[in-house]
């Protein structure tokens, strides 16, 4: 799956290039990872079978990274492709699953 065609992928687009029975069979080995243009965040991460995603902020001191449990893969996908991951986190993410941790 290449990162251009992710990028521009919409939510349902993304769960179909995933596929419920290949989703299913490499869970925990795939790791959807992205680096962003953003001011306020470096790269975005997620893994489809167990929900987990994991964002790392840029700030002055350095690049701290938490992880949010249990995210929806319709979420990451408005996410990535959202033209504002600072504004789209704070008013979404941050909103709907809390700091991290």
């Amino acid at each position: 799956m290449g990162g251009a065609r992710l990028l521009s992928a919409s939510a349902d687009a993304v769960k179909t290039m995933l596929g419920k029975n290949i989703a299913q069979a490499v869970a925990d080995m795939v790791e959807i990872r992205r680096d962003v243009h953003s001011t306020a965040i470096e790269m975005i991460s997620y893994t489809p079978g167990s929900g987990l995603m994991r964002i790392r902020f840029r700030n002055k001191r350095g690049y701290p990274t938490y992880d949010y449990p249990n995210v929806d893969i319709d979420d990451v996908a408005r996410f990535i492709v959202s033209p504002s991951k600072g504004k789209h986190y704070h008013h979404y993410i941050k909103n709907r699953y809390g700091y991290g941790g």
